[in-house]
């Protein structure tokens, strides 16, 4: 379906043979995973978007002990959990427009829960989710060092989005002096050049800090 393995990239053919997987072998909780991620994303018109069914998925492989749909579905509800709205007012002249962030404190527990578990278990995109979830607060108290921690565990297993988190830590701002991290901006360079070299877009982060003379 994403062109692996030297297949040419067949999102109609791929979602065939993973629906066929599911239903042909229960055991399969990878292939019930996929067509979780299938229903999530919703694919070209072939699957159409379905939070429900991404769920119902997911939860078939976590009840047989699949750690990336602990994760899926823990990143799912966090996702759900949190929602904002937007109230416009009038102060002092001025039209304001204020964003209010609401948090479903029950469905976050149960999605930090279940980041935990695939995070103990070593699993590098269930640590970077966890790792978010500390640094806004999100079904855990917030703590920035705790994130930096998590960043850091993730970033040893190879995630590139985790390199690129430790680039901001360091680079300064609200964000590195909550979690008591000196400001470097040779060492955010060095990681945001390591996150790139596998591919993640951290341009708008070079941009940032390119002119500063320590670089």
């Amino acid at each position: 379906m994403r062109g692996n393995y030297g297949c040419v990239k067949n999102e109609v053919e791929g979602n065939k043979w993973i629906k066929l997987a599911a239903k042909n072998d229960e055991n399969s909780p990878g292939s019930l995973c996929a067509q979780g991620i299938c229903y999530e994303m919703g694919i070209g018109g072939v699957v159409i978007k379905n939070k429900d069914k991404a769920k119902e998925c997911y939860t078939k492989a976590v009840e047989q002990g699949y750690i990336p749909a602990l994760c899926e579905l823990g990143i799912t509800l966090m996702e759900e959990a949190i929602t904002t709205t937007t109230s416009s007012g009038h102060t002092g002249g001025y039209n304001q427009t204020a964003t209010h962030t609401h948090k479903d404190e029950e469905k976050l527990a149960i999605a930090v829960k279940l980041l935990t578990t695939a995070s103990e278990a070593g699993y590098a995109p269930a640590i970077d989710a966890l790792a978010y979830c500390y640094a806004r607060g999100y079904g855990v108290a917030e703590d920035k060092k705790e994130a930096f921690k998590l960043c850091r565990m993730a970033a040893e297993k190879g995630s590139a989005k985790a390199k690129r988190n430790i680039g901001i830590f360091y680079e300064g701002g609200d964000v590195g002096r909550s979690a008591g991290i000196e400001r470097n901006k040779a060492e955010a360079k060095k990681w945001f050049l390591e996150a790139n070299a596998q591919g993640y877009d951290v341009q708008k982060d070079l941009n940032r800090i390119k002119t500063c003379a320590i670089l």
